[in-house]
């Protein structure tokens, strides 16, 4: 699955279940049968370019939506719940009303068991069912071609791990359906839709160099529980068989769960590339002074927001708990 974002390093926050109804005036309807609509029980992609999101809606009025790296999107993690209004086909997401600034609305525009087509308050996003299909390449790699200017560019996939990438240069100016050309030292870059693409004939030895692990630098961005000010970024050693084990994380069995009250520390682990162009970040929270990584909510969640979740080596938990001990503030 390839996970791209266009977002400076975000604010750790626990991924939850989010949900929501629609509308007649304000609420859904609390008896309708959710088990009747076409596309509960089943997880829905978009790819956007510069993350592959996924959302769910159950028939026991949980749902999610989340970046695959494990962020919520659109602030809704803090969604209590779901219901849905058939007569105008509206999903209503339950949030509290102190929560400001989110939709809470969305009508459902169609589904025709393969698509899923939705307005988040004029904003279309069109999803498609998830595939069964594991992505086994960890990489970077060639994708679709496009044609700019006379010339050929490849658009660079990025690898199925699970990080969220960013690009971090060069974009500041850049606007949906347009090109807006990358500002990098070595290779000619554009940014389309959502996605980056590479001058042809430079493609190989771009996608060659950010494969390689060798090319990136770890560090780690501190989140306290209670919002006191970000820590970080601070740099990181890690060593080959550390960084072995980061990158086949979301392939081990996830054994154990952790409640939201429980978390004592939030954190973003970041690895960005040596030409500073890409960077990516994986979420991490501790309890108890061992740190975690979180990986993907569970559906039957009750108390509080537990999550599968990996323990990371110790010898990452130590750097990350000595720069928490020192309270160094953010440079």
């Amino acid at each position: 699955m390839k996970k791209v974002i266009l977002a400076a390093v975000a604010v750790f926050v626990v991924l939850a279940s989010f949900s929501g109804c629609a509308k007649n005036s304000q609420k859904g309807d609390p008896d309708f049968d959710l088990s009747t609509l076409d596309f509960v029980n089943t997880d829905w992609e978009r790819h956007t370019g510069s993350c592959t999101e996924t959302i769910y809606f159950n028939d026991d009025g949980n749902c999610g939506y989340y970046c695959a790296c494990g962020n919520p999107v659109n602030d809704d993690d803090l969604c209590e719940g779901y219901s849905y209004n058939p007569e105008t086909e509206t999903i209503h997401l339950d949030f509290h009303s102190s929560v400001k600034g989110v939709v809470r609305e969305i009508v459902v525009k169609s589904c025709d068991g393969e698509n899923l087509v939705l307005d988040f308050d004029g904003d279309v996003r069109t999803f498609e069912r998830a595939s069964d299909d594991e992505v086994e390449d960890e990489e970077f790699h060639a994708g679709d071609a496009l044609a700019y200017k006379e010339e050929t560019y490849i658009y660079l996939e990025f690898p199925g791990d699970i990080f969220c990438y960013d690009l971090t240069k060069g974009l500041e100016d850049y606007e949906e359906d347009e090109f807006c050309p990358v500002d990098h030292e070595k290779w000619d870059i554009i940014f389309y839709n959502g996605g980056l693409f590479v001058l042809s004939s430079q493609a190989e030895e771009a996608i060659e160099y950010y494969s390689d692990r060798a090319n990136y630098t770890w560090s780690v961005i501190i989140y306290d529980s209670n919002d006191d000010p970000l820590r970080g970024p601070y740099p990181l050693n890690i060593s080959d068989e550390g960084s072995d084990f980061i990158y086949t994380m979301e392939d081990l069995e996830r054994d154990k769960t952790l409640a939201f009250d429980d978390i004592e520390n939030f954190a973003s682990l970041v690895k960005i590339s040596n030409d500073g162009f890409i960077s990516g970040t994986a979420s991490l929270a501790a309890r108890d002074g061992v740190w975690y990584w979180r990986s993907e909510i569970i559906d039957d969640s009750v108390e509080g927001w537990p999550e599968y979740v990996v323990i990371l080596p110790e010898s990452i938990q130590t750097q990350i708990n000595n720069y928490i001990s020192k309270g160094t503030s953010y440079e």
